[in-house]
C-alpha cells in the first residue's frame, strides 16, 4: 500500500514557498512515465512534504517534513485539500504562526546535486505552469487560495460620514459593510462595558467573512494605536485597503450636534490618530459631499482588488511576516526600513510639488496605423525614483542612458522612455524614499506597464551592499535574467565592479511587485550602485554641478548600459 503524503502550504502574501526540483536517474525515476526504461530528465516543483511515519498524523507529518526540509516551524491553521501525488494519497495543510528563515536542510540538502536538485523559491500563481507544479491539478486549488479577499477600512473621526461612505462602497463592490456602531447598537440590552465587549465581535465577524473569501467593508473611527494590533491577524486574511475620510472640525462638530440633539455640549474633536499602515491609502475629504467622488474611490478599490500588484505583502507591513522574503535560489528583497511616506500619493499629499520634489519624464509617441503586421509598443523605459538629493548620480544616469544629456539636450539615438522623482529640498531629502514596491505615480506605473524593459537605477551604501567602506560597485539585479545576465558580462568587461544582486537578497529587485517588474513580460532589471561608484562619475557633487561635470567613466558606463539595450 502507497505511503500516504502530508505537505505544507507556507504562503506570504501572493507567494507560496515551494521546493524546485530536477531529477535525472540512470534508468527510470517517480516522474517518468510507466514502462520507461530511461529517464529524461525532468524539471518541477513541489510543496515541502513528505510520507507519513509509523503511527503519525497527517497534520503532524506536514509540520515535521516543513521543519526537515526548510528549517522552519509552524502550526496547522487547516486542512485545504486531499488529492494523489503520483500514485499515493496526499494532505495539505496550510500552516500558520510560521517562524524562522527558509533553508534548504535534511535529506534534501545532503542529496542536492546536479541530478537531483532541490532549491526554495517563492513563486506566484502566476509562476506555477513555469516550475511546472505538481501535482498539475493542485494549480487552481492553490491559485484560488493566493487570489485573497479585499478589507476595505473605512476610517475617520466622529463626523466624519464613514457610515454614509461605507455602505454606498459595499453596494459597489458586491460585499457587506459591517460597522461597529450597529454591532454596539445591537448590543445595547446586554449588560456591561459595550465598548469591551463590541470590539471582539466586530473583529471576529470580520474573520469570519474573510477567512470564507468575502471582499468586506469595514467602518469604524480606526485610531492607530487602539486598532492595530487587532488589525493584525486579518493581514493573513485579506489584502487591506484604507478609505480615509477627512473633514473640517467644525463642520463634524455641528454633524455630532445634530446626531445628538440631547446629547449636551461636546467639544470639536481636536486630535485623531489616524491609521498609518503601510497598505495602498486614499483619503477622501467628506466636508461636502466626496472629493474625489465615489466613482474615483471605486476606481482606486478596483485597481487594487484587480490587479496582481500588491505593494508589499500586508503581513511583511506589520512587521510580523510569516516568512522572511529570503530564500535560497531566488530571493527576494528583504522589507526596506520603514519609509516616512507609504506611498507616493502619501507623499504628494504631504509635500509640495516644486519645493520639497521635481518629477520628470518622457514618452515617446509610437505609431502604427498600417495594415501590416507589427506593434507600436515602447522597447525599454528607464526608472530613477530616488533622483536628485535622495541617492545622488541617478538622476543624471537616468537622462544619460536614455538618449539625453544631463545639461539638457539629445545625446544619441535610439532615445528611451524614463521617468525620475527627484528630493529637491536643500537638505533632508532621504526622507522622500519610498521604496519601489511603494511606487504608484500613475504616470511611472503607465510608463512601465507598456513598455517592454525596464530599467530602474538606485544607489546603496558599501554597508548594505555588505562591501567594504570604499568599495565602488554596481549589483544587478531583477527579475529580466536575460538581460541581467548581458548587463552583467558587459560592465564586468568594461572593468567595473559588478555583482549578481542575488546574492545580497535586500537588494535583489526580485519583488514581483516592485514597479520594474510590473512591465509587459513582468520582469525587469534593477542597479544599485554604491556611493563611491556613483561619485566617480562627476567632478561636483552637487545636483547643480553635476550635470555639467561629468566625467569620462560617466559616459563609459552609460554607453555600456546603451549598448546592450540596443542589442
Amino acid at each position: 500500500m502507497p505511503i500516504p503524503r502530508a505537505a505544507a502550504v507556507v504562503r506570504s502574501g501572493r507567494r507560496v514557498l515551494i521546493i524546485k526540483r530536477y531529477l535525472l536517474d540512470p534508468h527510470s525515476c517517480v516522474m517518468c512515465p510507466p514502462g520507461a526504461t530511461a529517464c529524461a530528465g525532468h524539471h518541477y516543483a513541489v510543496l515541502p512534504g513528505g510520507g507519513l511515519e509509523p503511527g503519525e498524523t497527517a497534520e503532524n507529518a506536514a509540520l515535521r517534513e516543513l521543519h526537515e526540509e526548510t528549517t522552519l516551524r509552524a502550526a496547522v491553521d487547516r486542512q485545504l485539500w486531499t488529492g494523489r501525488h503520483n500514485s499515493r494519497p496526499a494532505t495539505y495543510f496550510l500552516v500558520k504562526d510560521v517562524t524562522g528563515e527558509p533553508m534548504l536542510s535534511g535529506d534534501e540538502a545532503e542529496l542536492n546535486n546536479p541530478n537531483n536538485s532541490f532549491e526554495l523559491h517563492w513563486v506566484t500563481a502566476d509562476e506555477f505552469d513555469e516550475v511546472n507544479l505538481f501535482p498539475a491539478d493542485l494549480r487552481p486549488l492553490l491559485a484560488g487560495l493566493l487570489q485573497r479577499p479585499t478589507l476595505v477600512v473605512v476610517s475617520g473621526p466622529p463626523g466624519a460620514g464613514k457610515s454614509t461612505l461605507a455602505p454606498l462602497l459595499a453596494a459597489r463592490i458586491g460585499g457587506p459593510a459591517i460597522s461597529r456602531d450597529q454591532i454596539k447598537e445591537g448590543m445595547a440590552h446586554t449588560a456591561g462595558d459595550l465598548n469591551q465587549r463590541t470590539l471582539p465581535v466586530f473583529f471576529e465577524v470580520l474573520r469570519v467573512l474573510l477567512a470564507a473569501g468575502v471582499t468586506t467593508v469595514a467602518e469604524a473611527a480606526f485610531q492607530h494605536e487602539v486598532w492595530r494590533p487587532r488589525l493584525e491577524p486579518l493581514a493573513e486574511l485579506a489584502d487591506i485597503r484604507i478609505v480615509q475620510c477627512r473633514i473640517d472640525p467644525e463642520t463634524a462638530f455641528q454633524r455630532v450636534q445634530q446626531r445628538r440633539p440631547h446629547a449636551g455640549p461636546v467639544k470639536p474633536a481636536t486630535a485623531f490618530g489616524r491609521l498609518r499602515l503601510d497598505v495602498p491609502t486614499l483619503d477622501v475629504d467628506t466636508t461636502d459631499g466626496y472629493r474625489p467622488g465615489v466613482d474615483e474611490i471605486i476606481k482606486f478599490l478596483d485597481a487594487q482588488r484587480m490587479s496582481s500588484i500588491t505593494r508589499r505583502s500586508v503581513l511583511a507591513m506589520f512587521g510580523a511576516a510569516a516568512v522572511p522574503a529570503v530564500v535560497t535560489a531566488a530571493p527576494g528583497p528583504a522589507v526596506a526600513a520603514a519609509d516616512e511616506y507609504l506611498s507616493n500619493t502619501d507623499l504628494y499629499a504631504q509635500n509640495t510639488e516644486g519645493v520639497d520634489y521635481a518629477r520628470r519624464f518622457r514618452r515617446h509617441a509610437a505609431v502604427d496605423d498600417s495594415d501590416g503586421p507589427g506593434d507600436s509598443y515602447p522597447d525599454t523605459a528607464i526608472l530613477a525614483l530616488h533622483g536628485g538629493g535622495i541617492e545622488p548620480g541617478t538622476s543624471e544616469l537616468c537622462l544619460a542612458i536614455a538618449g539625453y544629456h544631463p545639461a539638457g539636450g539629445v545625446r544619441g539615438e535610439p532615445l528611451h522612455d524614463y521617468w525620475m522623482f527627484e528630493g529637491i529640498r536643500s537638505s533632508g531629502n532621504a526622507a522622500l524614499h519610498v521604496t519601489s514596491t511603494h511606487c504608484d505615480d500613475p504616470v511611472a506605473e503607465a510608463l512601465v506597464a507598456g513598455s517592454r524593459r525596464t530599467l530602474s537605477l538606485h544607489g546603496c551604501s558599501p554597508g548594505e551592499a555588505g562591501l567594504g567602506d570604499n568599495a565602488a560597485a554596481v549589483l544587478v539585479g531583477g527579475r529580466d535574467a536575460g538581460l541581467k545576465a548581458a548587463l552583467l558580462s558587459a560592465y564586468q568587461s568594461a572593468g567595473f565592479t559588478a555583482i549578481d544582486a542575488n546574492t545580497r537578497p535586500q537588494l535583489s529587485g526580485t519583488d514581483p511587485d516592485n514597479i520594474v517588474n510590473l512591465n509587459l513580460p513582468r520582469a525587469g532589471v534593477q542597479l544599485e550602485m554604491t556611493t563611491p561608484f556613483r561619485t566617480q562619475f562627476f567632478r561636483t557633487q552637487t545636483r547643480a554641478g553635476r550635470k555639467n561635470t561629468t566625467e569620462p567613466i560617466f559616459w563609459t558606463f552609460v554607453d555600456t548600459t546603451r549598448a546592450v539595450l540596443s542589442a
